[in-house]
């Protein structure tokens, strides 16, 4: 490409910044701005203002960078040929093809084989990434995320108290339900997906150890307690396993109750019946009679430390009138819940008209914030692979028309001592899938020595997956279609025109 020519390419790619950032922030952009997961990406994924970085000026150090950058690979890609045409003479450069018949050729083909083993590279990661991402969203968390809003208002930082805050929060749980087309509401401390908010407790039940060794200097996290509302349960599905759920009349002037986990009774009790037994929690005098059971649920889709990311998670439940915790509004809505989030800001800020803002998100984008990076990571992935395996096909395509077009001479004498149509395909397939097969080969080992690296970033499969290491028969695929051309119109070379011709 002349420096004319990389000029103007230059010169479009920054026209079309402008035009590509709504689609950068469409990919890279997480489903809740600002709320941050426990991930083993970078945190950047999730805190970055692309929306506000992406209507930035253009920035002059970063144009004037990818400019030298251009023009610089513009100029190293055209020594070869300059280093052809400044021979001493004339007449060598046309006895040797300045080295046509060896360095050349062995630079298309080495560069043709770079190209595939970067193709081979990128679609391995790609495909990591993709099959990290469908096994993430296949994850049981244990709830329902269909058609529930998370309502979050910011009272603890308009001076509010804790009791002040739950009892606003009932209010707007009152105001939610007689909202048309809501069929539930309940106050939580913190959403069922993710961090926000959880508290993780220590606790004593007398008779039975603490197997996550909470208070230990090498213990576990132990289990985390929600402060809940009657209907909790029923609004996410969760199921009661054993003795009852919350009812009305476990207020602050009723016995002190908990309800458990089965994760955690089957932890602590092992064998032994949870109903009746005491809870203290740390920091509480009175002791907690725990009165049922329900089903586990998963807060995270990641592994987290001291905690094993392949089962759910220990919890305690409390009601949120004998612990005022509450901090979110949890509401079901009948049909396309998001369609009630104007009528349900309307009604909810009269309840808390200080409040600075009221937040209200679909629970399914909790979920979709956890699989975030990994959808971020199989599309960039898979876009930079098959813009890869365009170039390679490209590449492939022109190498192997060039030598045939090289060799027709030699072809036509093939032809004339007998070689059949066969023979010649299968020499010119030869030929152009030589460079593609090597670099598949360079490709496969070299993403089988990086499958360490990306052991920490793929989700329920391993980084030696076999499903995604064959995906690189796409690129031999490939290869074969961008050879079939040239090697047909290798086959269909005629000795007699090549005698009639000035050759």
């Amino acid at each position: 490409m002349s420096s004319f020519g990389s000029d103007k390419v230059v010169l479009v790619a920054i026209l079309s910044v402008n035009w590509t950032t709504l689609l950068v922030e469409r990919v890279l952009v997480a489903p809740l701005p600002g709320r941050r997961v426990l991930s083993v990406f970078p945190e950047q994924l999730y805190s970055l203002d692309i929306q506000r970085l992406a209507h930035a000026p253009l920035n002059a150090r970063i144009l004037v960078a990818t400019a030298l950058v251009v023009l610089f690979a513009t100029a190293l890609s055209a020594l070869a040929p300059a280093a052809c045409i400044g021979r001493r003479h004339l007449s060598d450069w046309l006895d040797t093809n300045c080295g046509k018949r060896s360095l050349e050729s062995r630079l298309r083909r080495w560069s043709l084989a770079a190209q595939v083993t970067l193709s081979t590279l990128l679609l391995v990661g790609a495909g990591l990434f993709v099959r990290s991402f469908d096994q993430a969203v296949k994850v049981d968390l244990g709830i329902g995320t269909e058609d529930i809003l998370v309502v979050s208002a910011d009272l603890r930082q308009s001076g509010y108290t804790s009791t002040q805050s739950t009892s606003i929060l009932k209010e707007m749980l009152n105001r939610a339900r007689a909202v048309p087309g809501v069929l539930g509401a309940s106050l939580s401390t913190s959403p069922p997906i993710g961090f926000l908010g959880v508290r993780y407790v220590g606790y004593d039940i007398p008779g039975y150890g603490d197997p996550y060794g909470v208070g230990q200097p090498a213990g576990g996290r132990g289990p985390f307690r929600e402060a809940v509302s009657p209907g909790y349960f029923d609004l996410l599905g969760i199921r009661i396993l054993q003795g009852r759920g919350f009812a009305d009349s476990d207020d602050s002037r009723a016995e002190p109750v908990v309800i458990a986990n089965d994760t955690l009774v089957r932890d602590v009790f092992r064998d032994g019946d949870p109903l009746g037994r005491c809870v203290r929690f740390y920091g509480e005098d009175s002791c907690r009679r725990i009165i049922g059971v329900v089903s586990s649920t998963r807060r995270e889709l990641v592994r987290v430390p001291n905690v094993d990311g392949d089962r759910y998670e220990p919890a305690f439940y409390v009601p949120v009138e004998q612990r005022p915790d509450a901090a979110h509004v949890l509401i079901r809505g009948g049909g396309e819940a998001t369609a009630l989030i104007s009528a349900l800001r309307a009604a909810l800020h009269t309840a808390a008209p200080s409040a600075p803002y009221i937040r209200i998100e679909p629970l399914s984008l909790y979920r979709d914030q956890q699989t975030h990076a990994w959808r971020v990571g199989s599309r960039l992935f898979m876009t930079f692979a098959l813009a890869a395996l365009l170039l390679a096909a490209v590449g492939t395509y022109a190498l192997l028309a060039f030598l045939v077009k090289q060799r027709t001479v030699e072809i036509g004498i093939r032809v004339a001592i007998g070689a059949s149509p066969r023979d010649i395909v299968s020499m010119a397939l030869a030929a152009g899938m030589y460079p593609v097969l090597i670099g598949v080969g360079i490709g496969v080992l070299g993403a089988a020595a990086l499958t360490r690296m990306l052991r920490s970033v793929v989700f329920g499969i391993s980084p030696t997956d076999a499903l995604t290491f064959a995906g690189v028969l796409l690129v031999v695929v490939i290869g074969l279609a961008a050879c079939a051309i040239p090697a047909r119109n290798a086959a269909l070379i005629e000795p007699a025109s090549l005698l009639r011709s000035d050759r």
